[in-house]
């Protein structure tokens, strides 16, 4: 018999490993996030396969890794790739078996528009409607103000301006270099009348939940959200839900050092640089304790805002009627690291920013499960399929979580992978190189790859086919990966094991045998 034609509600979010309640994490503040956690599979070992937005969202509307799909950074890349592939996108699978599929808010990537993917158009919250005057005087882009309300943060933003064309730099061609400050708590008067395009996104995404429940068809609509990128704003309220973080008993990161035996390039320049300094990764930064601190209460703060308009969503589907016939999906792009290695931020092959939250919630589905089996981004486009009853293209790189819904005790799989272009002296990821017909391929630069079972991460750094570094880590006694193993006599058996794990790829590894 076939699976019944179920709708699907998917909520991501940017920048954030598991920091929610229902993850255990005892500095969250996610209420709503737990509440769908309590009806859901909680994925507590699932994992993303480039640590940066738009190549993990490749990943999960493609069902393709970036071998696959040459996403190796933010560029524009949906109608190239269908064009260079032939392959549907998860949204445009499902438009082309009858469903009405709409996208509101950051769900492809930023403001990426790909047509094709979906039936009821793409949304997204519109710039402010009023910029200061001395940024309509120059012409600065409105995107680039969206994030702030507060006129504080204008201010540092209009002070960079000014220092750039006293420089005699072009503010439009340096946007990075004039970058408000990196977290903001709006207070109540700059919010009269103009609340975070998060509000305006959940209230677009009501509006289409009730838009199309009434019409009686099945239907996938994507929310998405910038909450967890940097800058990190959201309403006073939310950070003083984590002040504990500014005033000296909140949470710290359990590693703060780089890891023993690690290439000093296995962490990038900390991303919020562009936010505190016009330096944009010229040159090497480290945060401060205050900063960090800051930081922390911010990110926390943010994904506090983030779970408000999640709940905002779910009482939206419990009005209309339709939660008894939908799926809810909820994830991040990547993982986000607080402090952890010395580092803010993703694009480094550790736990935290490889790491993703993932519920799924069914119409079947009971009292809150947990599954500990190992699973990837691109296994999300073959789950919905199976829980849409439609059958999953050929193209497809990952394999259905619908098991474990099922029965969560199921035996995950033998590994998972991910990859990261580098960046000497920078975390800004070089475009890759162009072939044939203008089709990007894998850089032929400094690239890490890393494979990850069910106790150990080996990592690999390689220049132009030379491995220029190694790292291996013990995660069952080494959890917060403090040391690595790869030069460590007693594991050289188990590194040549890794090595052959990961060369074989995810397809060598799907074959059923015993874990490495």
């Amino acid at each position: 018999m076939p699976a019944p034609r179920r709708n699907v509600l998917f909520i991501i979010c940017h920048d954030s490993a598991p920091y929610f309640g229902c993850y255990g994490d005892p500095w969250a503040r996610t209420p709503h996030i737990d509440r769908l956690a309590e009806g859901s599979l909680r994925f507590d070992r699932h994992y993303c396969h480039m640590p940066l937005c738009g190549p993990s969202r490749a990943t999960i509307f493609t069902g393709c890794r970036p071998a696959t799909t040459h996403r190796f950074g933010n560029l524009a890349f949906f109608p190239g790739f269908r064009e260079r592939t032939g392959f549907a996108t998860l949204a445009e699978l499902l438009t082309q078996h009858g469903y009405a599929t709409r996208s509101v808010g950051e769900v492809m990537h930023g403001r990426e528009e790909d047509p094709p993917s979906w039936s009821a158009g793409q949304w997204h919250a519109p710039p402010l409607e009023r910029l200061p005057e001395w940024a309509t005087e120059r012409g600065l882009t409105p995107v680039s103000f969206s994030h702030y309300r507060e006129p504080e943060s204008f201010d540092v933003m209009h002070q960079r301006v000014l220092a750039l064309a006293e420089g005699g730099i072009d503010p439009n061609q340096e946007p990075k270099r004039w970058r408000g400050p990196a977290v903001e708590a709006g207070g109540a008067a700059a919010l009269a009348g103009t609340p975070y395009q998060e509000e305006a996104t959940t209230d677009a995404a009501v509006a289409s939940l009730a838009g199309l429940a009434a019409d009686g068809g099945s239907f996938f609509l994507g929310v998405g959200y910038d909450t967890g990128h940097l800058p990190f704003c959201a309403p006073v309220a939310y950070f003083e839900m984590h002040r504990r973080h500014v005033t000296g008993d909140g949470r710290r990161p359990a590693e703060p050092q780089l890891p023993a035996g690690a290439p000093s390039y296995a962490v990038p320049h900390s991303e919020p640089s562009q936010y505190y300094t016009m330096d944009v990764y010229d040159k090497p930064w480290r945060h401060t304790e205050e900063q960090g601190s800051e930081l922390i209460q911010g990110h926390y703060a943010a994904m506090s805002y983030f779970d408000a308009q999640v709940g905002r969503l779910l009482d939206a589907l419990e009005k209309t009627g339709a939660a008894e016939d939908t799926v809810v999906v909820l994830t991040t792009d990547h993982g986000y690291s607080l402090g952890e290695h010395d580092h803010f931020g993703k694009k480094t092959h550790y736990e935290l920013d490889l790491r993703v939250p993932l519920l799924i919630r069914t119409p079947d589905s009971g009292a809150a499960t947990a599954t500990s089996a190992l699973t990837e981004h691109v296994d999300i486009y073959p789950t919905i399929c199976e829980l849409c009853g439609v059958d999953a293209p050929a193209h497809l790189e990952g394999r259905s979580c619908a098991p474990l819904l099922a029965n969560p005790g199921l035996p995950g799989k033998r590994a998972v992978f991910a990859e990261i272009p580098v960046a000497a002296g920078d975390i800004a990821l070089a475009a890759p190189p162009v072939e044939g017909e203008g089709s990007p391929t894998r850089p032929t630069g400094h690239h890490g790859y890393s494979v990850r079972t069910d106790r150990y991460r080996y990592v690999r750094y390689e220049d132009r086919g030379g491995v220029t570094a190694e790292e291996l880590y013990d995660l069952e006694v080494d959890p917060h990966e403090t040391r690595s193993l790869a030069d460590d006599a007693d594991y050289a058996d188990r590194k040549r094991k890794l090595i052959g794990l990961l060369a074989g790829g995810w397809r060598g590894a799907a074959v059923e045998s015993p874990p490495a």
